[in-house]
């Protein structure tokens, strides 16, 4: 699955990010067989089976402008970590649907000796509708030279009796080879340089995993209007079972993931924004 994927890049650093640069428009189309693994491996990876996406509509990590946008100018985007995200998604597509993405650079930090990036993204349709709006926190590794990460361990209560519950296995999308693929964060070397345990998995599984608490219920209707604000993300693990629970609250919910009694993320979903 690897053969497609580029293995020469041009790192993502604060050297060659400047505020208020433009990339894009990029034209692109999701094939079937790209949306149909998607789906296989949201629903496989269900330790219960019971999953079930019964929407044709593409996730909408799949309509994500930001990796796509950015992998055509830099090539493959493994020396990056995302930690802060808000997507707004106002509409659906189909795979074989020619959609255009744009990104711009927003804004650039150093936090806690940590150097980061923010973008701003956009994903419209043919007829000039906007399906995804976001705006990505990327932490730019290629900048980071020593351990920063320390996993602290704390437990959180886990909410019960909640009206949405899965538990899931973390997967990776491709086969990571430590050989071929140097510098990246979904290998083991890679990562443990800055204290992780192992290889982070692919971003777009957390957002797929908080999407579904979504989709499920509602099915399409999901696609209207609303937005995800990743307030909390820390790493999980290939293999790892995690839990994933969604409140029902008036004005908005709350998604958690939980790794036994760690909460691994928290997510607020609003609808009509």
């Amino acid at each position: 699955m690897d053969t497609d994927l580029p293995i020469e890049y041009t790192p993502l650093s604060l050297s060659n990010l400047d505020v208020g640069v433009k990339f894009g428009p990029l034209e692109f189309i999701v094939s079937h067989e790209t949306h149909e693994k998607a789906r296989r491996l949201a629903e496989e990876s269900d330790i219960n089976q019971e999953t079930r996406i019964t929407t044709p509509y593409l996730f909408p990590s799949e309509m994500w402008a930001w990796a796509r946008v950015f992998s055509s100018y830099f090539g493959r985007l493994n020396e990056v970590a995302v930690s802060r995200a808000t997507w707004r998604i106002s509409g659906k597509s189909l795979p074989m649907q020619k959609l255009t993405a744009r990104s711009k650079v927003t804004n650039t930090q150093i936090r806690n000796n940590l150097p980061f990036a923010t973008a701003e993204s956009v994903t419209q349709d043919g007829s000039g509708n906007t399906l995804i709006h976001s705006v990505d926190e990327i932490l730019l590794l290629h900048d980071v030279h020593f351990p920063f990460y320390q996993e602290r361990a704390k437990e959180t209560p886990l909410p019960e009796n909640q009206p949405y519950e899965r538990t899931k296995r973390v997967y990776f999308r491709y086969a990571w080879d430590n050989g071929k693929w140097l510098n990246n964060i979904h290998t083991d070397e890679y990562a443990r340089k800055f204290g992780y345990e192992r290889g982070l998995p692919e971003f777009i599984m957390y957002m797929d995993w908080i999407f579904l608490s979504q989709l499920e219920p509602r099915g399409e209707n999901a696609y209207d209007n609303i937005t995800i604000e990743l307030r909390k993300i820390l790493p999980i693990y290939k293999d790892e079972i995690i839990k994933i629970t969604g409140d029902e609250g008036a004005q908005h919910q709350t998604v958690q993931f939980f790794r036994r009694k760690q909460e691994r993320l928290n997510a607020l979903i609003r609808a009509g924004t």
